[in-house]
């Protein structure tokens, strides 16, 4: 019996211990695998490549491209029996789809929430559950039929690595079978209703900084959203940049009647650095900055000081480039 060939597009955190199971499936044989070039902004973001070094273990061609016209000459080449798509930047267009069967592995409960950064998106809006829908691939932003859905509870102490690594445990046991039952015809598909589609955009970098007017419980849902392997919640001291990895709510909150949001209103030394958002207090413990890393107390010593970036920051900053 001949194996079934597989072309997988995948990088960063999504896609390596799925890739890694059918590396190790006997009925498989993965013929390639297609991450984005080495100076794409997205390859960047991605902290490790364990795909890539799956790759050089298992003597895998890794190909480097986010560009449709390669991608298609790539499958022309390759001939696989079918495409997994764990991660790819762009809508793949009809005619490089009907060289093959394409699933996509998309995290979201679709039809809503198509789109991008999804399980970061999904802590940031407090969402009780994030999901996991298997799709045929369409020359549509994430609007093919389902083949299954996987769902999994956000726990309020969850953060996006948690998440993944739940996901990630999940999916590399249940795709190989999947797949099987889907190239074999045993799989009942669902058409997504389209008029219930919803959309996450794309998050960069910047956009990871802390508003301190929004309330404390979605600045934290922040800083859990984007702990490693994301760039992380930021802030900033003066002109000084603050990574903030870890807060919670301080163990007695104070009532405030008047707020200014960012002001420092207490140093627990060991312990974090209490910082007031819309509604009240947060209290961080966990901050990198100034060549530091850990103890926010360390970094942050006077609670005369107001965290973000302030109009008379950035007045000061205009004034030094003579503006």
């Amino acid at each position: 019996m001949s194996l079934i060939s597989i072309l997988h597009f995948a990088y960063g955190e999504m896609g390596g211990p799925v890739l890694e199971s059918l590396i190790k499936d006997q009925r498989y044989e993965v013929v390639g695998i297609v991450t984005p070039p080495i100076d794409a902004e997205l390859y960047r973001q991605a902290d490790f490549l364990p795909q890539e070094q799956l790759a050089h273990d298992h003597k895998i061609d890794v190909f480097q491209t986010d560009k449709l016209s390669e991608v298609h000459e790539l499958v022309t080449k390759l001939n696989p029996d079918l495409v997994l798509i764990a991660s790819f930047n762009k809508v793949i267009p009809e005619p490089t789809l009907n060289l093959s069967k394409f699933i996509n592995v998309h995290h979201g409960k679709l039809p809503r929430q198509r789109g991008r950064a999804n399980i970061n998106w999904a802590i940031i809006n407090d969402e009780p559950s994030v999901s996991v829908s298997v799709h045929e691939a369409v020359a549509e932003l994430d609007a093919g039929n389902i083949l299954r859905q996987y769902h999994f509870t956000i726990s309020p102490s969850s953060d996006v690595a948690d998440m993944y690594s739940q996901i990630n445990q999940t999916l590399s046991t249940e795709i190989p079978d999947l797949l099987n039952e889907y190239l074999g015809g045993r799989v009942s598909l669902h058409v997504q209703d389209h008029s219930r589609a919803t959309f996450y955009c794309t998050r960069l970098p910047e956009d990871g900084m802390i508003e301190w007017a929004w309330p404390a419980a979605r600045v934290k849902n922040l800083i859990r959203a984007l702990r490693k392997p994301f760039p992380g919640a930021f802030t900033y001291l003066g002109d000084q940049k603050l990574t903030i990895w870890d807060a919670r709510e301080p163990d007695d909150r104070r009532v405030f009647e008047g707020i200014v949001p960012g002001r420092v209103v207490g140093i627990q030394k060991g312990v974090g650095v209490e910082v007031l958002a819309g509604d009240g207090p947060i209290l961080l413990t966990d901050v990198e900055g100034l060549g530091k890393c850990g103890d926010p107390s360390q970094l942050i010593t006077t609670s005369k000081c107001t965290l973000g970036l302030t109009v008379q920051v950035l007045l000061e900053r205009l004034n030094q480039r003579g503006i």
